[in-house]
């Protein structure tokens, strides 16, 4: 019989997407955690978004797959911060679409010392037909800066093939940023290119 279309043939090629400024020493240890302490997917494709001159060198000496440079955005005032913050997040996740099946993103200074429940969290995706997860008050949270929801930048796992074909991380954020968050914006672009119900 032929294999159900649910079915995994290939092992799942994990992706990790790093945002960082100017903690590549936190880099350095990430790289370290993942391919040393971690049981499997230790041959993760890693990818940063670095958007700090200084550190980019650095980053390109170290065991990982790719370092994106982060537009040199201004960030003197909080809206412009955030649309730096942004960048970097989209650039990190776009340098994954193509090199593995999920991507996991989180700040560099944030560290993961088992990849287990990032597997059962996937599988939990799976089972549910999500294409992207994450932590937070949730898209029908509506405060102040959160008019869209709040989805953590920090920490949120994403179905690569999705998010490509629905360019999830090509949503420009306009005027969202000048009252809105980060946070808010991620969750305005999973509402925009996935619909509440792939969350």
């Amino acid at each position: 019989p032929q294999p159900s279309h649910n079915i995994r043939i290939q092992p799942m090629k994990l992706g990790i997407a790093f945002s960082c400024f100017d903690a590549y020493r936190d880099i350095e240890l990430n790289i370290a955690i993942i391919r040393t302490l971690w049981h499997s997917h230790n041959d993760a494709y890693i990818a940063v978004c670095c958007n700090h001159a200084e550190s980019l060198n650095k980053l390109k000496e170290m065991d990982l797959n790719i370092v994106v440079e982060g537009e040199n955005l201004p960030f003197d005032t909080k809206p412009k911060l955030r649309r730096r913050q942004v960048d970097c997040w989209q650039r990190a996740n776009l340098a994954v679409v193509d090199q593995a099946d999920y991507s996991v993103h989180y700040h560099a200074d944030a560290h993961a010392l088992r990849v287990e429940p990032i597997l059962e969290i996937i599988s939990e995706m799976e089972r549910r037909e999500c294409w992207i997860s994450g932590r937070g008050k949730g898209m029908d949270f509506s405060l102040g800066k959160y008019a869209y929801g709040d989805v953590d930048d920090h920490f949120f796992i994403s179905n690569t093939k999705e998010a490509k074909r629905k360019k999830l991380w090509k949503v420009n954020p306009k005027n969202i940023l000048v009252d809105g968050n980060s946070e808010t914006f991620l969750s305005f672009s999973i509402q925009e290119r996935f619909g509440k119900d792939r969350f």
